[in-house]
């Protein structure tokens, strides 16, 4: 039995080579599908991303109109607060400042006009003719 050589190494080529187109067609064709499957995956992912991105930049806005209009009524009711002050400072700072300018006037009297001589019990006379003020 002699061993055809020549017929074994065209076997064993011919094998090779197609062993080797159909690894080759076999990695293009996976290649090609991955390929896609990376681009589907690559859309979808920007299409996610995209829309998580929406959702989170509606929800910020509405975050800070709230913020907004709740600084706006603190706002208000602070300018509403002081006008209340206000009117109630003016409303009794004009009855106090008489007060306090008819008590500067009888303390004037009293100390600078010699009115304090009328408080003692033995002071019969009157200061001045147009004073009412008696030691009683």
């Amino acid at each position: 039995m002699a061993v055809d050589w020549t017929g074994l190494f065209k076997t064993l080529g011919s094998t090779a080579i197609i062993v080797a187109a159909f690894a080759w067609l076999s990695k293009a064709l996976f290649n090609h599908l991955l390929s896609r499957d990376i681009e589907r995956f690559k859309a979808r992912f920007a299409a996610e991303l995209k829309n998580n991105y929406d959702k989170e930049l509606e929800q910020f806005k509405a975050n800070i109109t709230k913020e907004l209009e709740q600084y706006k009524t603190n706002i208000t009711a602070q300018g509403l607060r002081e006008e209340r002050i206000r009117k109630e400072i003016i409303r009794w700072a004009n009855p106090i400042l008489g007060a306090v300018q008819e008590l500067n006037s009888r303390l004037d009297n009293i100390l600078d006009n010699s009115g304090y001589l009328v408080l003692s019990k033995n002071y019969e006379r009157r200061i001045n003719k147009d004073w009412s003020v008696s030691y009683d």
